[in-house]
């Protein structure tokens, strides 16, 4: 979403993706939930990268359930992972950032199917 650089585009994307796109879940980086979401806690794993930067990464959904997965990281805000149960299927979210521009790297656990994307809703 690039909020950092579109900050007057914010309103209007978040209504564009929740109002026309309705999908069952949200991956966003250079995001900051809009109000209408942000106190659903239960639906939103996000954090802000903090100091002059208040957006980061996050997850979204308004009809599943999400809980956060805390990682062992230094990079707050830019790193989130969640988990739901979609459809009986225990999935593991994450809108991972492109380490230094490579995209052929993929953080997976072993364990479940691990969903990817690089800003897309999906």
């Amino acid at each position: 979403m690039a909020y950092w650089q579109h900050r007057h585009l914010h309103n209007a994307a978040w209504d564009y993706l929740l109002g026309e796109i309705q999908a069952d879940v949200y991956l966003f980086q250079e995001g900051k939930p809009p109000a209408s979401i942000d106190d659903r806690k239960r639906h939103l794993v996000w954090s802000e990268i903090g100091e002059r930067r208040d957006w980061g990464s996050g997850i979204y959904s308004a009809e599943h359930d999400l809980s956060e997965e805390v990682v062992a990281t230094q990079l707050k805000g830019i790193f989130s992972v969640a988990n739901a149960d979609i459809g009986g299927e225990k999935m593991t979210l994450s809108p991972l950032p492109t380490p230094f521009g490579r995209r052929d790297r993929l953080w997976q656990r072993p364990e479940g199917p691990t969903v990817q994307a690089r800003g897309t809703a999906f």
